[in-house]
């Protein structure tokens, strides 16, 4: 995973609306940050955030969106759900078998 932000897009604030719209270049996403999903289609993760400082671009542009690249480091087994004071279930081992040659009393 590479640390330099994909950008994919900008967008302008509608003061009048309190809304932001923007525009996503498609073009400018890397397929591996493209998944699938059970249903058949396909979603990219993505983030909006302000300019720096609040500034505005050459264009009006308020906003800048880019691509979301954070994955999980390892994949972790879920971990069975007990209710909360619930006991534990006891593990029982049996003892390891004494040699046939060598008496295991002490006297």
């Amino acid at each position: 995973m590479s640390d330099k932000k994909i950008y994919c897009g900008n967008g302008k604030k509608n003061e009048k609306f309190d809304l932001i719209n923007f525009s996503i270049c498609l073009d400018d996403i890397p397929e591996e940050y493209i998944t699938g999903s059970k249903n058949g289609k396909r979603y990219v993760k993505l983030t909006m955030s302000q300019n720096y400082e609040g500034k505005t671009d050459k264009f009006g542009n308020t906003h800048n969106v880019t691509v979301n690249t954070w994955k999980p480091e390892t994949k972790q087994a879920p971990q069975e759900y007990r209710a909360e004071g619930s006991i534990p279930e006891p593990s029982y081992s049996m003892p390891p078998e004494p040699d046939s040659d060598v008496d295991s009393l002490p006297f």
